[in-house]
């Protein structure tokens, strides 16, 4: 069980004002001064410093904020797990981006269940950057994501390597060979929300050849993938998807995939938790098993193509 100073040392993180955490915890800002210097004294490092009138976290200080907020997860897991049902029932908190929750999970979720009828499961579906931040405040245990993180801050395993697309509903595109990026900067674009996994990649794609998103002739941010697909489907502009949520309409040339001139298009799918958390053996099970379910996906739709081309 974590102590008191350590639940005053990780408000304190929170708001980065000993006076406002001092009114958070109801006990006086002294109070939270002589907690902070005990907790100094016994690791023997500074924790915060000052810049100007601007509390921050000494690299020490933040050290200590990851260990720390990594055991009360763990704790707040551990209260759970026993909890439940005299501690056979495991409850997870998952997280899972846009394009991993709408067309990865469905395939594999039923059959992880089957076959973990001790799991009790609450999925969160949000965007890369949410999720991030529901993993540092321990909202999540675990999470599956497209696109860049800080991998320093993580423990993480590739979970699989996906195509990253530019998709347009006019079959022109399908005859050329290349296509040079100016080219596609004359299409009106989709985009998702920032803090997205596919916005990340785009806009890095881009900032590496000196563009951005302002460079297309008109830009549409919308943070729904189906609205996406939907418009694209209906030729209002193109956009930049993994290829599994357009798989099936790339099948049946409704979409066609522009191919897009030296624009890197594979990608990892990425399993992340929390550095150093007591449950990595426990988290890592879940992945792998889906992760062989997904697996086994893609082998049956790749038969099941390799048929339908013969």
């Amino acid at each position: 069980m974590l102590d008191a100073k350590v639940e005053t040392f990780l408000c304190v993180c929170r708001c980065m004002n000993f006076t406002k955490a001092a009114e958070l915890l109801h006990i006086t800002q002294p109070a939270v001064s002589v907690q902070m210097r005990q907790l100094e004294e016994e690791y023997q490092v500074k924790l915060f410093h000052y810049e100007g009138r601007q509390l921050s976290l000494t690299k020490e200080g933040e050290i200590l904020y990851q260990a720390m907020m990594t055991m009360k997860h763990d704790e707040g897991y551990l209260k759970e797990h026993l909890k439940e049902n005299g501690g056979h029932m495991r409850k997870m908190k998952m997280g899972a981006t846009k394009t991993v929750g709408d067309f990865v999970l469905p395939h594999v979720m039923g059959n992880f269940l089957k076959k973990n009828l001790d799991v009790s499961l609450k999925v969160k579906v949000a965007n890369t950057g949410e999720l991030l931040k529901d993993l540092d405040e321990c909202e999540l245990d675990f999470a599956l994501v497209e696109g860049y993180f800080d991998k320093s801050r993580y423990t993480y395993r590739n979970f699989s390597k996906e195509r990253f697309v530019a998709v347009s509903a006019e079959g022109q595109w399908a005859e050329r060979k290349t296509v040079e990026l100016e080219e596609v900067f004359l299409q009106p674009l989709f985009i998702r929300e920032p803090g997205s996994g596919t916005r990340e990649i785009l806009e890095r794609e881009l900032a590496g050849r000196n563009y951005s998103i302002k460079d297309f002739r008109q830009v549409h941010e919308v943070s729904n993938i189906h609205l996406i697909r939907r418009m694209v489907l209906e030729n209002c502009g193109i956009s930049f998807l993994y290829e599994t949520a357009v798989k099936e309409e790339l099948r049946k040339k409704q979409l066609y995939e522009i191919p897009v001139n030296h624009m890197e298009n594979e990608h990892q799918f990425t399993f992340v938790w929390r550095k150093k958390s007591i449950f990595e053996e426990e988290y890592l099970k879940i992945m792998t098993e889906l992760k062989e379910l997904w697996e086994m996906v893609e082998k049956i739709a790749e038969t099941e193509s390799c048929v339908r081309n013969r």
